[in-house]
């Protein structure tokens, strides 16, 4: 035992001094093979915890930016060449939010390789405002842009959905006056619909950009009912006869034309409105007369009188003796 002794104690010092060599010839091998390399990576941060705050009726706004985070990762040159933004997470818990309510810590952490590398700028803050929680429920408006077929007009326009709920800081929906969809009509000439992209607008008619609004629905689908205006000319007819010795001298009619509304191919072709002859019926008549006509049931189906059309017109007739009959 003693021998044995002997030869592991025997020159002690220089074996220690051979081993720390040894360690410092294989760090120096170590770093010139695989040398630490530093690099900057930036990801953005995720916000958790949103509940915390929602639970209390609050919500809560980024500022200057803050929702992008860049560090500095250290380690091995073979780790570090083989990591990029994805292999890195920051997270910020609305549950560590400070006692003042304008920042929130950011935690930076590597999805792998995490005990082999060095973090510089790690410690970050998320800065917020935090406000009241606000939801409001508004109508979907309908914007139309460009001029329908020659002839033809907006009738009525709706969308779906109806409404929509916007959600988000008490400052920022209130400057919320509209919801809109956009719908171009442009040579349009029956109904016409299409998709688009919710907007909000301030009562200036200025698009609202707020990030942090929510809204129900962020679509929505826009209906145009087009029709054809236009005016025709009254065709009155007649029948029966006077009495012996009178004849027709005139037919007037006020209004003599009138203005209707439907689909185009309805009214495309349709140039006047014809007057059933029994309307005016001159059998035995020796006097003037007139009569009031109702147009409606003269009109084609899907054909109505335009707004602000009378449905009556009043028809005065003339009579006149022949000439040489007695008077």
């Amino acid at each position: 035992m003693k021998k044995a002794a002997d030869i592991i104690t025997k020159n002690l010092g220089y074996k220690i001094l051979a081993a720390v060599l040894a360690v410092i010839i294989w760090l120096v091998i170590v770093n010139i093979e695989d040398p630490e390399k530093s690099k900057v990576y930036t990801i953005p941060v995720t916000v958790t915890d949103t509940s915390y705050l929602t639970k209390k009726g609050l919500t809560y706004e980024i500022k200057n930016d803050t929702d992008e985070i860049s560090f500095t990762v250290s380690g091995r040159r073979s780790i570090v060449e083989e990591l990029d933004k994805n292999d890195f997470v920051a997270a910020a818990s609305m549950k560590d939010i400070s006692s003042d309510g304008t920042q929130v810590p950011i935690h930076v952490s590597a999805k792998r390789y995490s005990g082999s590398l060095k973090f510089v700028d790690r410690d970050q803050y998320l800065q917020v405002s935090v406000e009241k929680l606000k939801t409001v429920t508004l109508p979907v408006t309908v914007i139309t842009s460009g001029d329908p077929y020659n002839g033809c007009f907006i009738k009525s326009t709706s969308v779906s959905p109806a409404g929509i709920k916007i959600s988000g800081p008490e400052s920022d929906v209130s400057q919320v006056d509209t919801a809109a969809v956009s719908l171009d009509v442009s040579g349009a000439y029956n109904m016409t619909s299409d998709t688009g992209s919710i907007v909000l607008l301030d009562k200036d008619g200025k698009e609202v950009t707020a990030k942090d609004l929510t809204l129900s629905k962020t679509k929505a689908k826009a209906t145009a009912v087009v029709l054809m205006s236009k005016k025709l000319a009254l065709n009155v007819k007649t029948t029966g006869k006077p009495a012996d010795g009178y004849t027709l001298k005139n037919i007037s009619l006020s209004p003599s034309d009138v203005t209707v509304e439907g689909k185009t191919a309805r009214l495309e072709d349709l140039t006047e409105l014809t007057i059933q002859p029994d309307e005016l019926d001159l059998t035995g008549r020796t006097q003037n007369f007139s009569a009031k006509i109702s147009l409606k049931k003269y009109l084609p189906s899907g054909v109505s009188l335009a707004e602000g059309e009378q449905d009556k017109i009043t028809a005065a007739v003339t009579l006149e003796k022949k000439s040489g009959s007695d008077g």
